[in-house]
């Protein structure tokens, strides 16, 4: 007996360049820096460093503006190429539990966690600093499957993040 092989519940990454806010980093970098300065931030994933609180997106300044402007407009071009075809109208996309800065010295690092609920997580670098060489590693990304108990496949994705190298 033959039967049909489908895909039900794949798991989605996308790495893209942001264009149109790649020329404001260093604006960015300079406003996240500030905010450092200026708050105590909170202690949440992060081993070291500084972790902004989730309100990112509400920060006046205008490239702020322009950072959330695109991570919605890409929200909503992936999600409406994830739709079944003949779907009409426009994607609907909200931010749910906020977007935050993080700031990672040397020696910091992201401590495992995952984001419940999410159909989209994302990350956006503005400085990725200089790597040093080693380790190997050093300037990846590492995913974990977020599908709990699924033990037949690997269980991480690690990505170099294109602006280190």
């Amino acid at each position: 007996m033959q039967g049909e092989l489908t895909q039900v519940f794949p798991t989605i990454m996308v790495q893209r360049t942001l264009d149109d806010v790649v020329p404001l980093n260093d604006r960015l970098y300079e406003i996240v820096l500030g905010r450092e300065r200026s708050s105590e931030g909170l202690k949440a994933s992060n081993a070291g460093g500084w972790h902004s609180s989730a309100d990112l997106l509400e920060w006046a300044e205008p490239e702020i503006k322009v950072l959330e402007a695109k991570i919605m407009a890409v929200g909503r071009e992936y999600t409406s190429r994830m739709l079944p075809s003949g779907i009409e109208g426009e994607a609907e996309v909200k931010v749910y539990g906020g977007c935050w800065a993080n700031i990672m010295r040397d020696g910091g690092y992201k401590k495992f966690h995952n984001h419940r609920g999410a159909v989209w997580s994302g990350c956006y670098h503005v400085s990725t600093g200089k790597p040093t060489p080693q380790p190997d590693y050093n300037g990846w990304i590492e995913f974990q499957d977020p599908r709990s108990g699924n033990i037949h496949v690997a269980r991480n994705a690690s990505v170099r993040n294109p602006a280190c190298y």
